[in-house]
């Protein structure tokens, strides 16, 4: 793993205040999307009034400062992401607990991340977010608060003293703050707060593939990350006992199913994936990033790793999205389960040469013509270099061999060298 080295390295808040805001953050920011919340109580409940008539005004677009003239230590104030899992249980568990964990910000956040390791390669994922589009210099601090998003789908009924205010929000630039409401919390829910956005930068990446990829299909689904919802259930689970109970293989499947982040850094669909750097690569590239004990797990399970969401693997088009497929520990693609299409010839299911992605056999879905010769349905062979190897015909066929030809009935098998020359095996 490539290991948070120093906290300078990390989003270490209490640095973090003498960065100078670039811009106010009640302002208009271009690309405004999730953003953390807090809950915050209150004694006075003229004060309560005040900032709920204040927040009104700051989703009606009116540049104010909740909290002017007033004194925020007296506040109690928690992020909602743990407040919720506390009332409603963790995962429907009322017997999980978050952790009770010791250090600063940056020793805890270190620690959660590390629960991934050995079993995914998302400790990684998460520390080149952490260490490049979410690095220190894109976070800005703000003293007059932010803009408020109804993003959140909160289902949590708060005492009536207290109300939801937005502490962060995050654009295309980084992350906005309210480093007064920040400076409130304890060390265990600043990194919580840091470890949400970073969820939700990689739910930003899923969504804006899975968006992009939709409109050019003409295709239209819901966004997975519209409110907050997957990213707090995400951010609780990893500060729980909970998360350390699951395998590799229920942490992968989680990670991919439930929270569909970008696993891998990557976000697959229906023909390319784009990784946390936005650059397009192929999926098979995709799949040889997965954690190899992950599928060494599957294998032994189930012999095939799922293909939830990607619809071409290397030169084969998968034709039914869901297709299961068989990838080495290296990541090299070995065979297909499903239908697919390889050098537009549909097939049932295929075998791969380990390492080149040629197909070394398949079922043919139905009778054919490959490189001239009239192939029957069923199970054809293929050698190194692409050339058809074996199969049975499905109609009278003149072969040329080494020395004259030979024609062979329909329904006879055949054998070809690898310069396609008529052999006895």
């Amino acid at each position: 793993m490539k290991t948070l080295k120093s906290k300078t390295s990390l989003l270490l808040f209490s640095l973090l205040s003498s960065v100078p805001l670039a811009q106010n953050a009640s302002a208009g920011v271009s690309g405004l999307g999730n953003g953390g919340d807090v809950r915050v109580c209150f004694k006075s409940t003229d004060t309560y009034e005040t900032v709920l008539e204040r927040i009104s005004a700051n989703r009606d677009g009116v540049n104010t400062d909740v909290f002017a003239g007033i004194d925020i230590s007296r506040l109690d104030v928690r992020l909602f992401d743990f407040v919720a899992a506390e009332r409603r249980g963790i995962f429907g568990k009322p017997e999980s607990t978050l952790v009770e964990l010791d250090g600063d910000v940056f020793e805890i956040l270190n620690n959660r991340i590390n629960v991934f390791k050995d079993k995914t390669n998302f400790d990684e994922i998460l520390t080149q977010v952490i260490e490049g589009p979410l690095a220190n210099d894109k976070w800005t601090p703000s003293s007059t608060g932010v803009v408020e998003i109804d993003d959140s789908n909160h289902g949590v009924n708060l005492p009536s003293n207290c109300m939801l205010i937005q502490i962060a929000v995050q654009n295309d630039v980084g992350v906005v703050y309210d480093e007064r409401l920040y400076a409130r919390l304890n060390d265990l829910e600043k990194a919580g707060l840091i470890l949400h956005e970073m969820a939700f930068f990689l739910g930003r990446i899923h969504d804006k593939t899975i968006t992009a990829l939709n409109d050019r299909d003409r295709r239209s689904t819901a966004l997975d990350h519209a409110d907050s919802t997957r990213i707090r259930e995400f951010t609780v689970r990893v500060f729980s006992q909970d998360i350390e109970e699951l395998s590799s293989l229920e942490m992968f499947e989680w990670l991919v199913d439930d929270v569909r982040l970008a696993v891998n850094g990557i976000a697959l669909s229906s023909y390319s994936f784009v990784d946390i750097l936005g650059e397009q690569r192929s999926v098979l590239d995709a799949w040889a990033t997965v954690e190899q004990r992950v599928v060494r797990d599957f294998d032994a399970k189930h012999d095939f790793l799922s293909l939830r969401y990607a619809e071409v693997l290397g030169a084969a088009k998968i034709v039914n999205p869901g297709a299961e497929v068989l990838i080495d520990s290296e990541g090299n693609l070995l065979g297909i389960k499903q239908k697919f299409i390889y050098e537009n010839l549909t097939f049932t299911s295929g075998n791969f040469f380990e390492g080149n992605g040629r197909l070394a056999s398949g079922n043919l879905e139905r009778s054919t013509v490959i490189q001239s010769v009239p192939v029957g349905g069923g199970e054809v062979f293929f050698h190194g270099n692409g050339r058809l190897y074996r199969g049975s015909l499905s109609q009278e066929h003149t072969f040329a061999k080494r020395r004259g030809t030979k024609t062979l009935r329909n329904g006879d098998q055949f054998w070809l060298d690898e310069e396609g020359y008529l052999t006895n095996r």
